[in-house]
């Protein structure tokens, strides 16, 4: 079923995706609050990453805020960013959280209104910074995922192959996540002179390996974030 609705959001035109994106909103929601199992979180929180990645932030928000004023935040801190290690096991669902979690920080202005919304805005952006600074984003893990998809040629081989195959890319054109992710950082810090600067150091105070990883991410990249 999520397979189904990612291809739909990410190929679909919107205009014609717009009616049904409420439904489809509430239907997963309510599936997430009934569900007892461990897998359907890490499906929906991918097929969320999905729609915000390509639809952006603050159209994820307004489409919760429809539903239950309030609820996106709820379920970005209580289910999307808790869960984001039992996503993020191979290169293309990490890169689509970091996509979809980058519009989330950087295109939504609430996010940066009070002193609740920046903690929220602190702890989204440490979940990003972890995703980045695992093996998900060396080269080492693409040529394992490469292996794994290997083709065998007797029938139970090549099934558990088949299984393994990468789930597709939606955001393809996104050749570097990680230039990508602090090329929006660096925006919205212009946009926002002396705000980012605070909340990062304080997102990753507690993390001196964090902090030295995202500090070498931007001074690689040559940004300025402050």
């Amino acid at each position: 079923g999520f397979e189904l609705l990612r291809a739909l959001t990410t190929y679909v035109q919107k205009e014609s995706m717009q009616p049904f994106i409420p439904t489809i909103f509430r239907l997963v929601l309510t599936k997430l609050q009934t569900s007892k199992g461990q897998k359907y979180a890490p499906l929906a929180i991918s097929f969320f990453a999905v729609f915000t990645g390509i639809y952006g932030g603050q159209a994820f928000l307004d489409c919760m805020n429809e539903i239950q004023p309030g609820i996106g935040l709820i379920l970005l801190v209580q289910v999307w960013v808790p869960k984001l290690n039992l996503v993020t096991h191979n290169k293309v669902e990490a890169k689509i959280h970091v996509i979809g979690l980058s519009r989330l920080l950087c295109e939504t202005p609430a996010l940066l209104d009070d002193e609740n919304a920046k903690q929220i805005w602190a702890q989204t952006f440490k979940g990003a910074v972890v995703i980045l600074t695992t093996q998900s984003f060396t080269s080492q893990d693409i040529e394992d995922d490469e292996a794994d998809t290997e083709i065998g040629y007797d029938a139970t081989f090549t099934k558990l192959s088949l299984a393994a195959k990468k789930p597709d890319d939606p955001f393809e054109s996104v050749a570097n996540p990680v230039a990508a992710f602090t090329q929006a950082l660096q925006t919205l810090s212009a946009q926002r002179p002396g705000v980012l600067g605070p909340i990062i150091q304080t997102s990753l105070n507690d993390d001196p390996k964090l902090l030295s990883g995202f500090q070498g991410m931007v001074q690689q990249l040559g940004a300025t974030i402050a």
